[in-house]
């Protein structure tokens, strides 16, 4: 008689036939089968399934997907940064946990997660929350399509929801002036009036603190990232940072609402949330930037009477009338965070005047010269 093996005891071989290792571990006397390209491979898969089940996660897929998002945190709170966890934790428990958490694994389907999607559309989910959700779906169910809970993943062929790109728009002279006016009468000018002399990203420039400004040589270093859900990040989108002058007149625009901070943080005393930023509301926390769009900057585009106009466009504003100053592309990128001065160029070189004439009669002059 075949000698019966232990619980979780197992092995892995080589299934020439099928040109992939196999392995098995034994489970309350029933196999479970892992396969892979590779030994280790087969070999990582059944070390996550038994310390899915020493971790007291339910192997019969009755699992709700509560229990193994919980499992899918422990697992990577091993290779990702505390910010990154609290991020998915975040995402999870706002946009995931009250619509399909408390589901069976098992009952959760393709058709039921376009369900969901739709419901989240219908709830005015910006494209990027909703896509955030996917994509963190999808490496939950991953996980437990590895660890063996389920066969297929049911989220590995939901498609995202598309960002329709909007047309950018700069302003004109006569709006610009007519912007910081009405930009004056709000709380937030000085950020305002940042994005407007720098033509950095709103995210940027929310993560700003006080110890990115040097007051004596007028420069400011931007090197991390404010997201709503996601919180400070360091780098940019490019992933590098970059250090810019500023001019005179935002320089005292700083100065003013550095001193203005300082006395409202004196009044607040305890009850202000000491982060060092540049801009805050206020309590000194960080800024919500949906509440920031709809109570203040829509509020300066109606009195200032400008149209289809977003904050994003202030960076655009920036750029545009730089290299039709004729800044080089080069200096230009810089301050706007790209990448390269082949991005600017792709993006703004309808802005760069066109000087033919002159190239023209380069090799003339210097011939006849």
């Amino acid at each position: 008689m075949a000698k019966r093996r232990k619980n979780h005891e197992g092995y892995i071989r080589y299934r020439d036939s099928r040109k992939h290792y196999e392995g098995r571990i034994t489970v309350d006397g029933k196999p479970k089968y892992f396969t892979g390209a590779t030994s280790q491979e087969v070999q990582d898969k059944m070390l996550e399934f038994r310390n899915a089940i020493r971790s007291g996660i339910d192997i019969s897929k009755q699992s709700k997907l509560d229990e193994v998002f919980d499992k899918f945190c422990s697992v990577k709170s091993r290779v990702v940064s505390v910010k990154t966890l609290g991020a998915y934790k975040s995402q999870y428990a706002t946009h995931i946990m009250p619509h399909i958490g408390s589901k069976k694994i098992s009952d959760v389907t393709p058709t039921s997660l376009n369900n969901y999607v739709d419901m989240l559309i219908s709830n005015n989910l910006t494209p990027s929350q909703i896509n955030r959700s996917i994509k963190l779906l999808k490496s939950v169910f991953s996980h437990a399509q590895r660890i063996q809970l389920i066969s297929n993943n049911p989220a590995q062929f939901i498609q995202g929801v598309k960002n329709s790109r909007k047309k950018m728009r700069a302003l004109d002279q006569g709006e610009i002036k007519a912007f910081v006016k009405s930009a004056r009468k709000d709380k937030h000018f000085a950020l305002w009036f940042l994005l407007l002399n720098v033509g950095c990203r709103i995210g940027e420039s929310l993560a700003l603190t006080w110890d990115d400004l040097n007051f004596e040589t007028d420069e400011l270093t931007i090197s991390k990232t404010y997201d709503q859900d996601y919180g400070i990040s360091d780098g940019t989108k490019n992933g590098e940072s970059r250090t810019v002058k500023l001019n005179g007149t935002l320089m005292k625009v700083l100065q003013k609402h550095h001193s203005e901070q300082l006395e409202r943080q004196l009044k607040m005393s305890n009850y202000w949330e000491n982060k060092n930023l540049i801009f805050t509301n206020d309590i000194g926390g960080y800024i919500h930037l949906g509440n920031l769009r709809r109570r203040n900057f829509n509020a300066i585009l109606k009195d200032a009477g400008i149209d289809n106009f977003r904050i994003h466009d202030l960076r655009h504003s920036f750029a545009s009338h730089s290299l039709s100053n004729n800044i080089p592309v080069v200096e230009v990128s810089h301050y706007i965070g790209h990448k390269s001065p082949t991005v600017t160029l792709d993006v703004y070189s309808h802005y760069i005047p066109k000087e033919e004439s002159k190239v023209s009669q380069i090799m003339e002059n210097i011939i006849n010269a």
